[in-house]
């Protein structure tokens, strides 16, 4: 009997499996109220609208197969400025989800080469959880004018990390966006719900 292969690098989701999304969400709403005595607060409506309005669009077109047009990816990067100013504050404040950076010490401590795997730019989402070092590459979708579930996605990931899918494992918080092209590529997928620390160091041999 053919022994699995072993996992030599861990990829992880960013936006609701580092950091809790309900969180990052309460907190968007608080300092939008705390700037309710202000001019900045109808300044800040009409931007998270901006925001909201763009990600319902990539939305769109993931579930059409993941292909964004480049007309969307251009208006996402004009937005990048007020998205960083809103998100990076209220990421910072959400906070790593619990297990997060016990997993990141086990799997460093292991040996296992560790990448980030958005569907966005994560570089100041990192910066704000204080886990950019932790990662040997950051490869987001949006690069490619792909986002999750896209299989070519995911297979060009296995192309720049020089590993067959096997060997790869992917950490999401979303079945039907960071897993669902599992099957088709033949990466390993954990889903960060409960019990999911405990698997992903059994899945690598990282529990010491």
């Amino acid at each position: 009997m053919t022994s699995p292969e072993p996992v030599r690098v861990v990829s992880w989701d960013v936006d609701g499996t580092l950091y809790s999304l309900g969180r990052m969400v309460l907190w968007l709403a608080w300092q939008l109220v705390a700037s309710l005595a202000s001019l900045r607060f109808w300044r800040g409506v009409a931007e998270l609208r901006s925001l909201a309005r763009v990600r319902r669009a990539v939305d769109s077109a993931r579930a059409a197969g993941g292909e964004v047009s480049a007309a969307l990816l251009f208006e996402r990067r004009a937005l990048g400025e007020v998205e960083r100013r809103w998100y990076g504050r209220a990421i910072a404040r959400a906070g790593l989800r619990p297990g997060v950076r016990t997993v990141l010490a086990r799997l460093e401590a292991a040996g296992i080469r560790q990448v980030v795997l958005s569907d966005y730019e994560a570089g100041y989402k990192l910066a704000a959880l204080g886990v950019e070092r932790s990662f040997a590459a950051c490869y987001a979708g949006e690069a490619h004018g792909l986002v999750k579930p896209a299989p070519a996605l995911f297979r060009a990931v296995l192309a720049a990390e020089g590993v067959p899918a096997a060997a790869l494992l992917h950490i999401g918080d979303r079945a039907d966006r960071d897993g669902a092209a599992a099957a088709e590529v033949g990466y390993r997928f954990e889903l960060a719900s409960g019990g999911w620390v405990v698997r992903v160091l059994a899945a690598t041999g990282a529990r010491g």
